[in-house]
């Protein structure tokens, strides 16, 4: 339930075009599952928040929250992505995370 940092940085500038979240193994928390995505400290879900994806579900999921220029106007931005849980804790579970930007340029 802490932030895990991506391994690269959003570029000041960068222009988010996509971001989609797949989840490849179920998450089985035995109250609620809850996978978020962002880069505003403590809660992580300027990208994904707790709504947008059904972690008890394949699939992929495109996500339109955190597209755009916002979140890296002021200068480099390292997403974190976070799982919370209720209940029993998870035994499974896994996503991949993918987000997808152009540019990279301060103007």
């Amino acid at each position: 339930s802490t932030g895990v940092a991506f391994d690269n940085s959003l570029p000041l500038g960068a222009n988010i075009t996509d971001v989609q979240v797949e989840i490849v193994t179920v998450f089985n928390a035995a109250t609620t599952n809850v996978q978020t995505v962002g880069s505003n400290a403590s809660t992580y879900n300027n990208m994904v928040s707790s709504v947008d994806v059904n972690e008890s579900a394949t699939g992929v999921t495109k996500v339109s929250r955190g597209w755009g220029t916002a979140i890296a106007v002021s200068g480099d931005q390292t997403p974190f992505a976070m799982y919370t849980q209720t209940g029993g804790a998870a035994t499974t579970g896994q996503a991949i995370i993918t987000i997808t930007y152009e540019g990279g340029w301060a103007s």
